[in-house]
């Protein structure tokens, strides 16, 4: 069988990694669309390339304020979903041995979500 969302894949992350004011706009309508076609895997892995690129475009001269702003408005729009747990868990499970209290507690104020309605949606996962 031959996978059709591999491309999609591709296409997410070239789109995270060029988000720039200039086509936010643009490129985030195209990700969600993405998302929307491909669903829960596109979801988790749109969320992992967003937390893969905040911190290495962070430290390289201040770039990566878009993503890190994407990144936020992402985490509260998915905050309400049912399973935004899951969703976040999948999309840092990579990192689990690098992960501290104090790391999701950054993360949770960055996306300005609720420590701790987080804590009970991923207390179980990590």
């Amino acid at each position: 069988m031959v996978s059709f969302a591999q491309p999609s894949f591709w296409q997410i992350k070239y789109l995270v990694n060029s988000l720039s004011k200039k086509n936010q706009k643009t490129s985030l309508t195209e990700l969600h669309n993405l998302i929307a076609a491909f669903g829960y895997d596109a979801q988790v892995f749109y969320l992992r390339v967003l937390l893969e690129s905040v911190p290495t475009t962070q430290q390289a001269g201040g770039k990566g304020s878009t993503q890190l702003l994407v990144l936020s408005s992402e985490l509260k729009d998915m905050e309400n979903e049912e399973q935004f747990g899951q969703v976040l868990c999948q999309a840092i499970a990579d990192y689990k041995e690098s992960i501290t209290e104090e790391f999701l507690q950054t993360l949770c104020k960055a996306g300005m979500i609720d420590w701790q309605r987080g804590c009970e949606d991923l207390g179980g996962h990590l």
